[in-house]
C-alpha cells in the first residue's frame, strides 16, 4: 500500500497522489473545513467487519429521534458555564444536523484514543507526505488552530472528553473570492466510542458520530436546498478517506512499529513529547498484535489437541468392544 512504502522509502511525486487526505475541491470551504476536523478529530474509522454486534449499528441519517438521542448524550452539567452557552446555541439554532454512519475497524484501542486527541499527528503526516495544505496547530492543552491555506481559518476545542465519549467544538471563517461577505459558521461533534475483541482475541473500536453545523450569513432555503445534499456527501466521502488512511496507519503501527518511529520524527508540526508518545503508542500496538496473534494461535493449538485427544478416546473405545 502506498502509506506502507511512504514509510520505508519517500516516492517520486508523481506517485503521492494515490492516497489523498479528505475531498479538497467542494465548495464551500468553511464547510469543508470543518467537515474534515470532524473526520480528522473524531477519527470514525472505516471497516466492515463482521463479528459481535455492533452496538451502534446504522446508516446516516438526520431524523429527529436521531438528534434527540445525540443530545441527550451530551454530559451538559459536566461543562463550564461558557461552553455549555456555546454547544447550546449550535444546538438550537443548527442548520444541518447529521449522523454519520457508524464504523468499526481493527485497531489498537490505545493508539486509537491517541489519535483522537491528537489530530494534528494525522493532519502534519499529510503535509509530510504532501497530500494536503491544512495545517492544525495546538495552542492549548484542548484546543487547535486550523487552516486550510486558502482562505478558511478556525479554531477546534474539545468541550468534553473520557474513554468512551468525546464532545467537540469548533468554529471558522471563510474569507475569500467564493462570497462576497465573510462566511461563519460553527459544529458540535458528539463520538461515541466501543472497544471490544472478537471471537479470535482481536481488538476492533466501534464508533458513531452525530454533528450539528449552523452557518450564518446564509439563508435557510439556501442551506436545507443547496448544502444540506452537498455536505452529506461531503461528510460521508471524509469518513472513507480519512478512516480509510488511520486504518492503514494503525496496521502499519503493528506490522512497521520502526518506520511509525521514523516518521514520527519528522512531524516538525507536532509537539516533540507527542511525537515520541505516537512512536512508543506504535510499539505498543505492535507488541499487542503478537500478543493476540500468540494467544489465538494457542488457542487453535489446544482446540486441535482436545479433538486428536478425543478421536483417541473413540478409537480405544471401539477398540476395546470389538
Amino acid at each position: 500500500m502506498y502509506f506502507q512504502r511512504f514509510i520505508a522509502e519517500r516516492p517520486p511525486r508523481r506517485e503521492r497522489c494515490r492516497l489523498s487526505a479528505p475531498e479538497q475541491v467542494l465548495p464551500p470551504r468553511l464547510i469543508r473545513l470543518m467537515l474534515r476536523g470532524a473526520a480528522c478529530m473524531g477519527l470514525l474509522l472505516l471497516g466492515n467487519v463482521g463479528r459481535a454486534a455492533n452496538p451502534y449499528a446504522g446508516n446516516a441519517t438526520t431524523s429527529w429521534a436521531a438528534r434527540d438521542e445525540a443530545i441527550q448524550s451530551i454530559p451538559f452539567d459536566k461543562l463550564g458555564r461558557d461552553m455549555r452557552g456555546r454547544i447550546a446555541t449550535v444546538i438550537n439554532n443548527a442548520s444541518i444536523f447529521r449522523r454519520l454512519p457508524t464504523q468499526s475497524v481493527d485497531c489498537d484501542p490505545d493508539l486509537f484514543v491517541f489519535l483522537v486527541r491528537n489530530p494534528e499527528v494525522v493532519v502534519d503526516i499529510w503535509r509530510v507526505m504532501g497530500i494536503t495544505n491544512m495545517t492544525l496547530d495546538r495552542n492549548g492543552p484542548d484546543r487547535y488552530r486550523a487552516s486550510d491555506g486558502q482562505g478558511t481559518t478556525g479554531n477546534v476545542e474539545f468541550a468534553f472528553r473520557s474513554s468512551d465519549l468525546h464532545v467537540i467544538y469548533s468554529e471558522g471563517m471563510y474569507d475569500g473570492p467564493m462570497f462576497p461577505t465573510k462566511l461563519r459558521g460553527q459544529c458540535v461533534m458528539v463520538l461515541k466510542t466501543v472497544s471490544a475483541h472478537d471471537s479470535g482475541g482481536r481488538a476492533f473500536v466501534t464508533n458513531r458520530l452525530d454533528a450539528f453545523l449552523r452557518i450564518e450569513n446564509l439563508g435557510a432555503e439556501i442551506v436545507a436546498k443547496t448544502l444540506q445534499p452537498l455536505l452529506g456527501k461531503t461528510a460521508d466521502h471524509n469518513f472513507s478517506e480519512t478512516s480509510s488512511f488511520v486504518g492503514t496507519l494503525a496496521h502499519t503501527a503493528e506490522t512497521n512499529p520502526n518506520g511509525v518511529s521514523r516518521l514520527a520524527q519528522r512531524l516538525g508540526h507536532v509537539e516533540p513529547q507527542v511525537r515520541q508518545q505516537f512512536a512508543d503508542l506504535a510499539v505498543h500496538a505492535a507488541d499487542n498484535r503478537a500478543a493476540e496473534t500468540a494467544l489465538a494461535q494457542a488457542a487453535v493449538g489446544k482446540s486441535t489437541g482436545a479433538s486428536a485427544a478425543a478421536r483417541g478416546r473413540q478409537a480405544g473405545g471401539d477398540s476395546r468392544e470389538r
